[in-house]
């Protein structure tokens, strides 16, 4: 605006000067007879004529005086649009994040209240009592190691989806079969204990990834599909390419996710109906949102698809090396 201003500033005073320079009629271009001189030299001398070239002058001043003053108004406007509009999108960024943090804490902050609660309950209820057996006070401890266990839970997973929430993580070759083994060690005892096959049917299809992230985003995914899974199921992990990337699948055989829960459950502390509750409710619902967090810093995608009662199929989709 203070460009605009200048420019017109400049503009109006060199125009204006201009214009309101005294005409010589010798200077215009005309026949070099005696008689042109004489008119030349009478319309000189004429001030009638002289008083209409300076109201002419006055009257072209004050309409560039006008427009330039609609121009810079013209120019204020536009300029301040634009200015809202890049500012806005400027600070979009950073509202989302405060407004994510801000609900971030709100959420971390209900969830550590539960475990927290039932500590103080336990207690409470156990300091009333006259007299505690043996039997008893070890009843309460339990309790409260439980408790305590949900606590140390609760905050790694907070402190792995803060650890992971900024940064972008360096790419190398990897085959997806390696990413897929090392997540399955990790599962095979508790699907063991489940009594549930996990079938591996990945070939050896290499993608740009961060191996140690990546296996831990498969392992959550699996952790899910065994907590949420009936005894003696299968799961069972393929991959496929397409195009420039590859798809892996992890498909359960579940209780399955009802489509209204659908769009929800990449978001941290979701969880859905209580029928899939009942079968793990000691999830805080923080893994599948850090599972697409790290798939997202693997420059990939992920996707749920689900049937209630028949089970749930998670898709990476990942750039081919």
């Amino acid at each position: 605006m203070l460009m605009s201003i200048s420019f017109s500033f400049v503009f109006y005073y060199t125009s204006s000067h201009e214009v309101g320079k005294p005409v010589h009629f010798s200077d215009l271009t005309a026949s070099h007879d005696g008689s042109d001189q004489l008119n030349r030299l009478r319309l000189d001398k004429n001030p009638a004529l002289d008083q209409y070239f300076k109201l002419r002058a006055d009257i072209v001043s004050r309409r560039l005086l006008l427009k330039l003053i609609i121009i810079n108004l013209i120019v204020l406007a536009g300029g301040t649009m634009l200015s809202y509009l890049l500012a806005r999108k400027t600070l979009q960024p950073i509202e989302e994040n405060m407004e994510s943090q801000s609900q971030f804490v709100s959420d971390a902050s209900h969830e550590l209240r539960t475990p927290l609660t039932a500590l103080q309950t336990t207690n409470e209820v156990a300091i009333r009592k006259p007299a505690i057996t043996s039997a008893e006070a070890k009843e309460i401890f339990h309790q409260n190691i439980e408790e305590v266990v949900k606590l140390r839970r609760l905050t790694d997973c907070l402190l792995k989806l803060a650890k992971n929430e900024h940064g972008e993580l360096p790419l190398y070759p990897t085959l997806l079969s390696d990413i897929v083994s090392d997540a399955v060690n990790t599962m095979i005892n508790p699907a063991i204990a489940k009594q549930i096959a996990i079938e591996d049917k990945v070939p050896n299809i290499s993608v740009m990834a961060d191996k140690t992230s990546l296996s831990q985003a498969l392992t959550t995914i699996l952790d899910n599909g065994i907590k949420y899974s009936s005894a003696k199921s299968t799961i069972s992990i393929t991959a496929t390419s397409q195009g420039k990337f590859a798809l892996l699948t992890i498909e359960d055989r579940g209780v399955g996710i009802s489509s209204e829960h659908l769009p929800h459950v990449f978001e941290r502390f979701y969880r859905v109906d209580t029928s899939r509750n009942k079968q793990a409710d000691d999830g805080f619902g923080i893994g599948l949102s850090l599972a697409k967090k790290i798939v997202s810093q693997n420059k990939g995608e992920i996707f749920v698809d689900s049937t209630p009662g028949k089970g749930s199929s998670f898709v990476m989709k990942l750039q081919l090396a």
